[in-house]
């Protein structure tokens, strides 16, 4: 699985993409307002701009991939729902500070 968390990752380049095997994509912005653009061999996701006068923004890059298998493989993930288990020791607290 790989993860393209938005916009600020700009341009990541999926080179081993292999839909056949199960490959995933998930994606931090809603999939409709994506565009899954084939450019030689290759397929550009894209981010619409919001208004006329922005340029899309280019997420990723998946090399030699065939545009509505990228698409069928993508699926949106919110990155705030997510939690990370506390793993630090319990009671040592020099390694709580700031967290």
């Amino acid at each position: 699985m790989i993860l393209i968390e938005d916009e600020t990752d700009n341009m990541d380049v999926i080179e081993d993409f292999d839909f056949l095997s199960g490959d995933r994509i998930g994606i931090s912005v809603q999939i409709s307002s994506l565009s899954f653009i084939q450019e030689g061999s290759n397929i550009v996701i894209q981010l619409e701009a919001e208004a006329e006068e922005e340029d899309n923004i280019i997420l990723a890059t998946v090399s030699n991939s065939i545009g509505e298998e990228v698409r069928s493989a993508s699926f949106f993930f919110d990155l705030t729902t997510v939690s990370v288990p506390d793993v630090l020791p319990f009671g040592d607290a020099a390694l709580r500070i700031g967290a």
